[in-house]
């Protein structure tokens, strides 16, 4: 099994030319992932900001914004017609999409059987009643998106209680609030394969510590991990619910 494809590129964005190189990006993702045999391409929905291509902004929830990048991911799965890879948007904490409810929407908005869910649970985490409570945005999650879901990432998030107001930062799994046992045992319910990738450490010894964690708490939780080892992103079919791969997915940018 090859987990993804990344393409981290925003096709919405205010640029006319950069959301034109973006979409174009997108399509070439997805030709390299069906020959690949990925699961998914995983990208961005995009956002307003004028230099980030995943930027805060306050028009990243204007209804014209969502209207064309809708038209945009149609477009794309309309030329490209995957048969087995899926178009996947990650969830984000200031930009479309942003909760499962709003993934729910997205999916219905799009109408195409190629658009799933890529689930990366820190990137909702953007409000403290979401951080003391890891578990229930989780569970949240597995109930209304498992249909759609082939692919996760995982990290942690970790509160500065120094700063005011509210500041998040990323951390390695273990270092931060969340709920893995909660995210664990909803990938075991799936009773199908999804990957679940580590991702964002720097080093070899980063990503071991972040793997035993997750073995502890799989063994905790009762829950059946199929350990599958590849090289960036591949990996073989390991007849469990859950596979954890050692190394980050497959990046992919278009040439400029």
């Amino acid at each position: 099994m090859v987990a993804e494809v990344g393409v981290w590129t925003g096709r919405n964005v205010p640029d006319p030319e950069k959301r034109c190189q973006a979409r174009e990006g997108v399509v070439q993702g997805l030709r390299l992932a069906a020959l690949l045999g990925a699961q998914c391409v995983v990208t961005i929905f995009g956002a307003q900001h004028p230099q980030r291509h995943s930027g805060p902004h306050r028009d990243n929830f204007e209804p014209r914004f969502g209207e064309e990048g809708i038209r945009i991911v149609q477009g794309v799965l309309d030329e490209v017609r995957p048969q087995h890879t899926k178009l996947t948007m990650e969830l984000l904490p200031w930009a479309v999409p942003d909760s499962a409810d709003n993934m729910l929407a997205l999916i219905a908005a799009v109408d195409r059987p190629a658009f799933a869910v890529h689930l990366d649970p820190v990137n909702l985490i953007n409000c403290p009643r979401r951080y003391y409570d890891t578990g229930t945005v989780l569970r949240e999650c597995f109930e209304k998106l498992s249909p759609h879901l082939v692919a996760c990432h995982a990290k942690d998030a970790v509160q500065d209680e120094r700063v005011f107001p509210i500041h998040l930062n990323e951390t390695s799994i273990g270092t931060g609030r969340m709920d893995y046992a909660a995210f664990l045992r909803g990938l075991d319910a799936l009773g199908r394969d999804v990957p679940l990738m580590r991702e964002h450490r720097k080093t070899a010894e980063e990503y071991a510590a972040a793997a035993a964690v997750v073995r502890r708490v799989a063994a905790e939780a009762g829950v059946a991990l199929g350990w599958v080892y590849g090289t960036h992103g591949t990996s073989g079919t390991s007849g469990t619910y859950a596979t954890e791969l050692t190394n980050q997915s497959y990046q992919y940018r278009p040439r400029r």
